[in-house]
């Protein structure tokens, strides 16, 4: 209607999961044919397609075969929560006990049935059972040391930036989002939670890890104030995540711009020589 009216409009599409992402529900029940190409002819339509993480955006990227040219239209964007930084940095400072919070939907993407087998080790809280309002939750959030995930599709994870705001330790797998948003001191082998058997055999490095935090909680304050700092300015102020689009686009037009140049100057070079010689 747009073309037709003559009246300028820009689309923009704001990706969270779909049959792309073969962690999703989507990704793992459907098993049509259709839906491929409607995602893409969705993304063709938007002049902007927002994605939280670059792990998502990489993923959608080559999971549907964008051709390279079309990439540009794909941006990350975090996600913004200006509005609840205070709330919860406000919760930083509450008693913790030693409790691990688990913080996902019921799922087996979210594999709960590892949470379920953690109980007999910790005192594990898994929140989906509890039916808790938001103020409640984040009650019961901020009391925990630790948050745990072992998920096997996040392409952002609200939860686990949430903990680590209101100063909740987070143990997480080395894969999905988790890989680029968070320290290697809260990161464990990705193989450990990979599957329910590999979570056999590696339990006793997952318990490890987890007492760790719990039982040396104060020393890893300076860590989470680090972590804490990169995701309110890198994936949550979105004014900081347009400036950093800006510098990246300039840091593309100064490098295609050098790319030129010395192309050219290689080109009058070999020119200048070929004169020379004849």
């Amino acid at each position: 209607m747009s073309d037709l009216l003559d009246i300028p409009v820009e689309i923009h599409g704001i990706w969270h999961a779909g049959h792309y992402d073969p962690t999703d529900i989507l990704g793992m029940k459907m098993q049509k044919s259709w839906p491929p190409h409607q995602e893409r002819a969705w993304y063709h339509a938007c002049d902007y397609n927002w994605f939280a993480t670059n792990f998502h955006r990489s993923m959608f990227l080559t999971n549907l075969d964008i051709p390279y040219t079309d990439t540009h239209k794909a941006q990350r964007s975090g996600q913004p929560h200006e509005y609840i930084i205070p709330e919860l940095e406000a919760l930083k400072d509450t008693p913790k006990q030693d409790k691990v919070i688990w913080p996902h939907r019921y799922n087996a993407d979210k594999q709960p049935d590892i949470a379920e087998n953690l109980k007999s080790n910790f005192d594990v809280v898994i929140t989906a059972k509890m039916g808790l309002s938001k103020s409640a939750y984040y009650r019961e959030l901020a009391s925990s040391k630790v948050i745990f995930s072992c998920a096997l599709h996040e392409n952002l994870g609200i939860s686990i930036m949430e903990a680590v705001l209101a100063g909740v330790i987070p143990v997480l797998p080395d894969r999905c989002s988790y890989a680029e948003m968070y320290l290697k001191p809260f990161k464990y082998p990705s193989e450990w939670t990979s599957c329910w058997d590999n979570f056999q055999k590696y339990k006793q490095e997952v318990k490890d890890f987890i007492q760790d935090k719990i039982d040396n909680y104060e020393s890893y304050e300076s860590l989470m104030e680090r972590q804490r700092g990169i995701l309110a300015l890198v994936y949550c102020y979105a004014y900081v995540r347009w400036l950093i689009c800006v510098l990246e686009y300039l840091l593309f037009c100064w490098f295609v711009g050098a790319l030129v140049c010395w192309f050219v100057g290689v080109l009058v070079c070999w020119r200048a020589r070929s004169s020379y010689g004849s």
